[in-house]
């Protein structure tokens, strides 16, 4: 089975829809897993009351499973959905651990480095050796994708099959692995079709993403070289 674990709920869509569609042409099983789909405590930070107003939803976690869900029966592909809070309702003590817009863009806070072992043996509860397990690189630095690429790490270390993929949306230098290389995968424009598509249910992101839906396709569309569309990801280096 090829597991695509996400941070948010467009996470994996638009960073692996279309090797998502490729594998399900070829009959493959998929999985979209959104790791920080949990329910929020009030009060809320003024930074999260600030991106509920952008969304426009009324019951935010509700609405936005609801929009993967739409957005994963494009695909042909089964949503899981883990219950930890993401990072700009993650509090201890009251104390809200990343209360501004730069402090998801930072560094994991100590109290936050737990997590990662918590959601580990999740996914090992989940998941066997033998399942392919794509982790987001951390491209941006967000905490929540950089706590991931953590857990990817340490079940990489525990023998399970590990690859990395790139986050959409965000720029910027990664630190890699020198064990892992950097891998294209091409796709048809069907593949990208569907990938649009797919996107397309996140009614509530697109405007803060792109703007609109014209926007967001030719964003996607706009990732292609002279083989066509494509996604990136890194891979384990093959021994000789």
């Amino acid at each position: 089975m090829f597991v695509f674990i996400g941070a948010h709920y467009d996470d994996v869509i638009g960073s692996c829809a279309g090797r998502i569609a490729l594998l399900r042409r070829n009959g493959e099983a998929v999985k979209a897993v959104t790791v920080f789909g949990g329910k929020y405590d009030k009060p809320l930070s003024p930074f999260a009351i600030e991106l509920h107003q952008m969304w426009g939803l009324r019951n935010v976690v509700e609405e936005r499973k609801i929009e993967n869900a739409t957005a994963c029966e494009v695909l042909d592909v089964l949503p899981v959905d883990y219950d930890f809070q993401e990072a700009i309702y993650r509090t201890v003590a009251g104390r809200h651990l990343y209360p501004n817009d730069g402090d998801i863009f930072t560094n994991i806070v100590k109290e936050d480095e737990e997590l990662i072992e918590r959601i580990a043996l999740h996914i090992t509860n989940d998941y066997s050796l033998n399942d392919e397990l794509y982790f987001p690189i951390g491209r941006g630095n967000h905490v929540d994708h950089l706590i991931l690429k953590k857990c990817g790490e340490a079940l990489s270390s525990r023998g399970y099959k590990i690859h990395y993929y790139d986050d959409f949306y965000y720029e910027g230098e990664v630190e890699m692995d020198p064990s892992y290389e950097k891998e294209k995968i091409s796709f048809s424009l069907e593949c990208m079709q569907e990938k649009v598509e797919s996107f397309s249910k996140y009614s509530s992101q697109i405007p803060m993403l792109f703007g609109d839906l014209e926007k967001m396709s030719l964003y996607f569309q706009s990732i292609n070289d002279y083989g066509g569309y494509y996604e990136v990801y890194y891979r384990r280096r093959k021994k000789h």
